[in-house]
């Protein structure tokens, strides 16, 4: 009779444990089979697409920075002799008027005229460029003087609107003086007329 109620006993203790086992385990199952579906999920899971590229769109080189305005321009040593080069003075200046008679406009100490190396000459708030040239025939028929020697001249552009030049007079190679030659109007004169003036280095 003992054994008999072990036995019962036995039986039902190892039935609730089967029953505790078999409502455990599927539990575990699902939740490692959970897992397992997630991590294949993850791992067969398509990347987004990149950003459409236009391959055929030529990148833009990048611009190199200029350095030419750091280069100062360079004359033509033969039209911008170096020997013009600086500061120069009016040593004198006559006016011709083209009725006739003249006379002297000042005592030419007035502001230098700057001539640079550039070919760019200044002369206070005036400016312009300049040259020197072969003088020709006509030359010395324009300025009204008989020809004296010298085979250049001085050509100012810009000088009083319309220009200017005149003869270089020189000496062992060197520049002594040049001529600026051109007309002038009223109001700036009484008088249409020629002027001309000479101007030489300053000390």
């Amino acid at each position: 009779m003992d054994s008999l109620i072990k036995s019962k006993r036995m039986l039902s203790l190892l039935i609730v444990t089967a029953l505790f086992i078999a409502g455990c385990v599927p539990s575990h199952l699902n939740t490692i089979l959970n897992k397992q579906e997630r991590d294949a999920e993850s791992i067969h899971e398509i990347p987004p697409l990149p950003p459409d590229i236009d391959d055929e769109t030529p990148v833009a080189p990048q611009e190199k920075e200029s350095t030419d305005a750091k280069i100062p321009p360079q004359a033509d040593p033969v039209a911008h002799p170096k020997e013009l080069v600086g500061s120069w003075r009016a040593l004198s200046s006559r006016i011709f008027y083209d009725i006739g008679g003249g006379g002297a406009l000042g005592s030419g100490t007035g502001r230098p005229l700057e001539i640079n190396q550039d070919g760019s000459w200044q002369f206070g708030t005036s400016a312009g460029t300049w040259e020197v040239v072969e003088i020709k025939v006509e030359d010395w028929k324009k300025w009204n003087v008989s020809a004296y020697g010298p085979k250049k001249k001085m050509v100012l552009s810009k000088w009083n609107k319309n220009g200017a030049d005149g003869p270089i007079e020189e000496s062992d190679s060197k520049v002594d003086f040049f001529w600026v030659i051109y007309k002038a109007e009223p109001p700036t004169v009484s008088a249409a007329g020629q002027i001309q003036v000479k101007y030489g280095h300053t000390e």
